[in-house]
């Protein structure tokens, strides 16, 4: 998840957001943070898999909406990734019926 993470980074909504981050984030997240950022080798994509507490095993799809240039941002979101994840997200947040899209 730390590849994938890093390699968002890299590939960022623009140049100058890219500099500014890494001139300012590198040198407190260390070597291991710098080392992942400059490979630059897509990382292999897949749900995400997460453990909860209480829900267990949740997988995670996720997408990214590129925001208009002039923002310089980028969306992501995490829809579930199964029928069981999906499941235990209603669960969690107290709703008797599922819907197509809710906010987490």
């Amino acid at each position: 998840m730390a590849d994938e993470q890093v390699f968002n980074l890299w590939l960022g909504p623009s140049t100058e957001t890219f500099e500014w981050f890494t001139a300012d984030f590198a040198t407190v997240a260390g070597t291991e943070f710098t080392r992942r950022l400059h490979r630059h080798i897509p990382p292999t994509r897949g749900p995400l898999r997460m453990t909860h507490p209480r829900a267990h095993q949740l997988r995670w799809s996720r997408e990214v909406l590129e925001l208009p240039a002039s923002d310089a941002q980028q969306l992501v979101l995490f829809l579930p990734a199964d029928d069981a994840t999906a499941t235990a997200l209603d669960h969690l947040c107290e709703r008797p019926h599922r819907t197509a899209l809710r906010a987490v």
